[in-house]
């Protein structure tokens, strides 16, 4: 019993230094975790920040962006629309986000083609992804864009259609004007080749009734002449007689 009451103080010693060194484990634990808590946070917000300023570039490129830039998603209604789409189409972004493009900007004589079209690009069964095609205005002005088109695909499903555009009216335009005006050059070109054609004939023609003319009358000149000239020569050649005998 004695030995047991020394021990005791030895025990309790050992037993406090195997306490203090679990209480040091544990905290020594803690504060790991806590600096790699720190750290992964310190890196989510490092990423969260990458981000976020690759977000607000993108934005600011899609913005700033001389063509117009629509996405659309699965349903064909609008996720995405820049400011160059509410300068060439009229509507705001704010009243066109949400709404249906086919029924909102393909007139609708053209929707079922423009259907089909999108629904082969998101099928990814186009055999282009260029498309041109007319859209109607806010004011009811049909304009001819032609789009570049693209798919966002996450996991082999295609989750929005991205279209890059170009208003090209005017261009159209002064192509048909000047397709208009090249024939029209065209068919004076063909009238003036036949005027000058019907003027060489009708100077050929003349030329020839000239020579006919001409033709004809020294005929008929040269014979009373040739008389006159044989009447002369009888003359002359009897006076030379008369003059002789006397």
């Amino acid at each position: 019993e004695g030995e047991m009451s020394s021990s005791q103080p030895l025990f309790i010693a050992v037993g406090g230094v195997v306490v203090n060194a679990l209480l040091f484990a544990i905290f020594l634990s803690l504060s790991r975790q806590q600096q790699r808590t720190a750290a992964s946070a310190r890196e989510a917000a490092r990423l969260l920040d990458e981000v976020s300023e690759a977000h607000r570039f993108a934005n600011q490129i899609i913005e700033t962006a001389t063509v117009m830039v629509v996405g659309l998603d699965q349903n064909g209604r609008i996720l995405l629309f820049n400011d160059k789409a509410e300068q060439v189409t009229g509507y705001r972004r704010q009243d066109a986000m949400g709404q249906d493009w086919l029924a909102l900007m393909v007139p609708a004589a053209h929707r079922g083609a423009m259907s089909e079209e999108f629904r082969r690009l998101r099928t990814r069964s186009a055999a282009s992804d260029e498309l041109v095609c007319p859209i109607a205005t806010a004011t009811g002005e049909e304009r001819m864009i032609a789009w570049r088109n693209s798919v966002v695909v996450e996991k082999a499903e295609v989750l929005a259609t991205l279209s890059f555009g170009i208003d090209i009216t005017e261009e159209r335009r002064l192509t048909a004007e000047l397709a208009r005006h090249q024939a029209h050059l065209e068919d004076l070109v063909i009238e003036r080749t036949a005027q000058l054609e019907a003027a060489r004939l009708a100077a050929e023609s003349a030329s020839r009734a000239k020579s006919d003319f001409l033709s004809n009358m020294s005929h008929e000149i040269r014979t009373p002449m040739n008389a006159i000239v044989g009447m002369t020569n009888m003359a002359q050649i009897s006076l030379a007689e008369h003059d002789y005998g006397n």
